[in-house]
């Protein structure tokens, strides 16, 4: 398990990589719960290269970012649309030792529940 000073300052490392002040969230999301345990190979083979990768006191940080597709971000209305909010997912993925020991998830913004934005950054790692 990873020690308190370690998890402070990854959160220190994510809040200045993604910008975002909003709390982490880890659930019982399958394909982020399914990349636990991964080597860094293995994740960089399934979901592709990250936008940041950031080393700090032996931890890895692998920060991917998924936007909601723009059709997702109208309603219909009638012969018409009106856009909703724009939502999206910033994950970052912690390894310590070439292993993932957790996966974080920030919905952007922090008020809506983009979790399925940030399932499908991981969708072809896990069966």
């Amino acid at each position: 398990m990873m020690g308190r000073g370690l998890v402070l300052g990854c959160a220190v490392a994510l809040a200045s990589l993604t910008g975002c002040a909003a709390p982490a969230m880890v659930g019982e999301y399958p394909n982020q719960q399914g990349m636990i345990g991964r080597s860094k190979a293995s994740v960089l083979a399934c979901a592709g290269a990250p936008i940041t990768e950031a080393v700090q006191d032996g931890t890895t940080l692998l920060v991917y970012y998924r936007e909601a597709p723009v059709l997702e971000e109208s309603s219909p209305v009638s012969k018409g649309s009106f856009p909703t909010i724009r939502h999206g997912c910033w994950a970052t993925v912690i390894l310590a030792e070439d292993t993932v020991r957790e996966v974080q998830y920030r919905f952007v913004p922090a008020a809506f529940d983009a979790y399925n934005d940030c399932e499908e950054i991981f969708e072809p790692c896990v069966p």
